[in-house]
């Protein structure tokens, strides 16, 4: 059904309503908080893979006639995937057909002041899709299956290879006792996202429709919830939603550390959390080289002792995925997460969006942290009031860094663009321009300083690996590397300075000559589906002995240098 990765022909239509008018309808806080989850599992590129710009969200509207409109030419303009969700109250109207409530629906005239699944299902016609889903988590949701609301009519109508409904319930369906919704999502897509993010154990490399769907009806089977319903035309249930981030391309044994097979340099350890781990998008080394932390999808922290190779702690950091991680010179983890918040030394920074970077300077006393919407923010750790976002970026920041002697800070963002900063006066000194944006993916993923702080090096979706000096913001080498379509994903110097380690979608972890730009080893070992893999994150240990990496498909390798 071709590559789920590739959505430059598709479109997700969200729907969510928390918020009524008609004092009939409860406050549904949950829906917005599902609403947001599922989005950003949407978009997250160890998972679904949606671009931002093929995601339409549409919360607490209140004009039908509108979002109607809206809708159908959206629809029309789809061609491979389309996608439509929503969470919010239902209803039935006179025909019993469901009514799905938006924010001015009156429960009394739900026909004409709600959004009935005939109009959805008169969208999905009108689309040339080749498959079309609807997941529906609201009350009487069923309906919209025993109506054969997308019945092989539908699929005969138009070129399409298929044709699937899933619904929260036939029924009422569940959500939290509204003093408990502040933090939650409704408990049909509460189900959903937790089996899309941890994966299924011995399960194929993508997660279709129809896997999803039967561990979901288990999931809420064991908690004594509604049971979901689903309906299929041709081949839509195998649709591939997601990336199986617990998909294992070989058999594992029972010991969570595997020596691991080296076709070139090194040796390396696994170390893998069996019980319950996940994708691992950041590390970090403690000073005192002994601990490394993990951060992943699950939001969790785990702790190892990497001279005994044992978990040594795990604690719950987020609700949702962690993305960025440092440590301190003192041994104090900061922590960035899609939760919209930053977290470092007992303190908490919100943000209205996700936090995709953090940096800490040399000495502990500076705090800079990325976000989408072109946010750049330099804190004060001693004073959370002296902070401030520094202009320049005009798409969302992906990372920084700052340089071992403190004096630049770096910052790079989805459009290619990079910043180096001088911290103390907050001004630029100089914007370096030579990766290329990729549409629909983004430009620089990842930034590191060298130990002397005279190079810094870029990674970018454009699959080149940039040096800048910067004391003149010169591009002193560029490095073609063949990788996947996320380009270079993870980097970090060694402490000599001497090698640069690189990690991308297609699994082995590079290391490349600083002076020459020539490769100087190569390790494989990380695993992953075939949309989804390698490595996402890389870090050394401060002697330089060791080498480590966390991947898709839920192990830290240590490589022995």
């Amino acid at each position: 059904m071709g590559d789920p990765q590739d959505h430059s022909r598709s479109r997700a239509i969200l729907i969510g309503t928390a918020t009524y008018d008609c004092g009939d309808f409860l406050p549904l806080p949950a829906a917005a908080n599902s609403l947001r989850a599922f989005g950003e599992v949407l978009a997250d590129p160890a998972l679904c893979g949606w671009p931002e710009s093929q995601i339409t969200v549409m919360q607490d509207s209140r004009d039908v006639t509108g979002l109607v409109r809206q809708m159908r030419r959206l629809a029309e303009q789809t061609h491979d995937v389309l996608l439509v969700y929503f969470v919010g109250h239902g209803t039935m109207n006179d025909r019993a057909e469901v009514c799905l409530a938006l924010s001015d629906t009156d429960l009394a005239d739900p026909d004409i002041t709600g959004l009935a699944y005939s109009h959805v299902r008169d969208a999905l016609q009108r689309s040339p899709a080749r498959v079309k889903i609807v997941i529906l988590d609201c009350c009487y949701a069923g309906r919209a299956i025993a109506t054969q609301a997308l019945s092989a009519g539908l699929a005969d109508s138009t070129a399409v290879e298929g044709a699937y409904v899933m619904t929260a319930s036939d029924h009422a369906a569940h959500v939290p006792a509204l003093a408990e919704q502040q933090d939650a999502c409704t408990s049909f897509t509460r189900g959903f996202l937790a089996i899309v993010g941890r994966g299924i154990d011995d399960g194929p490399p993508e997660l279709t429709l129809g896997l999803i769907y039967n561990a979901l009806r288990a999931w809420l089977r064991q908690r004594g919830l509604p049971a979901p319903n689903q309906r299929n035309t041709d081949i839509a249930a195998q649709y591939p939603f997601a990336a199986n981030v617990a998909y294992q391309p070989h058999a594992v044994p029972d010991d969570p550390l595997l020596a691991s097979r080296l076709p070139r340099r090194g040796s390396g350890l696994v170390l893998s959390d069996r019980r319950g781990s996940s994708s691992v998008h950041a590390l970090a080394f403690h000073p005192d080289g002994v601990i490394l932390a993990c951060g992943g999808f699950d939001g969790l922290v785990r702790t190892w002792d990497v001279v005994q190779h044992q978990l040594t702690s795990t604690h719950r950091a987020a609700d949702r995925q962690i993305t960025t991680m440092a440590y301190s010179p003192d041994g104090h983890l900061a922590i960035g997460s899609h939760d919209g918040l930053l977290k470092f030394r007992g303190r908490c920074w919100g943000f209205k969006d996700w936090v995709n970077a953090l940096a800490l300077s040399p000495d502990g006393t500076a705090l800079a942290c990325g976000a989408p919407a072109a946010k750049l923010f330099l804190w004060n750790v001693a004073d959370a009031e002296h902070g401030e976002r520094l202009p320049g970026h005009r798409h969302s920041v992906t990372s920084v860094a700052f340089s071992p002697d403190g004096a630049t800070l770096a910052s790079a963002d989805a459009d290619a663009r990079i910043i180096l900063w001088d911290p103390a006066s907050r001004r630029a000194s100089h914007t370096l321009h030579g990766h290329r944006k990729v549409r629909l993916t983004g430009g620089v993923n990842c930034l590191a300083f060298s130990p002397d702080s005279a190079t810094l090096a870029s990674g970018g979706v454009d699959k080149t690996i940039r040096l800048w000096d910067v004391a003149t913001g010169r591009n002193r080498l560029t490095i073609e590397v063949s990788t996947g379509r996320q380009g270079i994903i993870s980097m970090a110097f060694s402490p000599d300075g001497k090698v640069l380690a690189s990690g991308g979608a297609d699994r082995p972890v590079m290391l490349w000559d600083v002076t020459t730009g020539n490769e100087v080893g190569r390790f494989f070992g990380h695993g992953g589906g075939r949309v989804f893999g390698g490595v996402l994150s890389v870090a050394f240990s401060p002697d330089g002995a060791m080498l480590a990496s966390g991947g898709y498909d839920r192990t830290v390798r240590l490589w022995n240098l």
